[in-house]
């Protein structure tokens, strides 16, 4: 989970809760070098459900912060799954897989338009 709520109660008497972002809530290779646009995308998503909240709930409200928790876990999906699969690519070491391997990244290299989007949408720009 990256939110949750804490035992007791505030001194108003609200429940306290929490959220996690950037790193806290990742577990990215640093070698992905997506730390920082990951944090960054938190941090956008977190403001906007807290900005458009009802004004009667709190910034604490567990439905609002797992809101946030499901939009980012869902919008991460097609990136992890696609680092776990070059993790996956790049650990073979049999002949014919590592020379299908480098064959498809050279040809990803000379792609132009291709290599653009993915860089795009590794930055989250798209």
């Amino acid at each position: 989970h990256w939110c949750g709520a804490l035992p007791g109660q505030s001194a108003l008497g609200a429940r306290r809760s929490w959220a996690l972002a950037g790193d806290a809530a990742h577990n990215v290779h640093p070698l992905a070098g997506q730390g920082l646009n990951l944090g960054l995308g938190d941090a956008r998503t977190l403001a906007r459900v807290l900005h458009e909240r009802a004004a009667w709930r709190s910034v604490g409200d567990l439905r609002l912060l797992r809101s946030y928790e499901r939009e980012r876990k869902a919008a991460l999906l097609p990136m992890g799954m696609a680092m776990d699969g070059l993790q996956q690519l790049f650990t073979r070491r049999e002949g014919a897989l590592a020379a299908l391997r480098n064959w498809g990244m050279k040809g990803f290299e000379r792609s132009g338009p291709l290599k653009a989007w993915v860089a795009r949408q590794a930055m989250g720009a798209d």
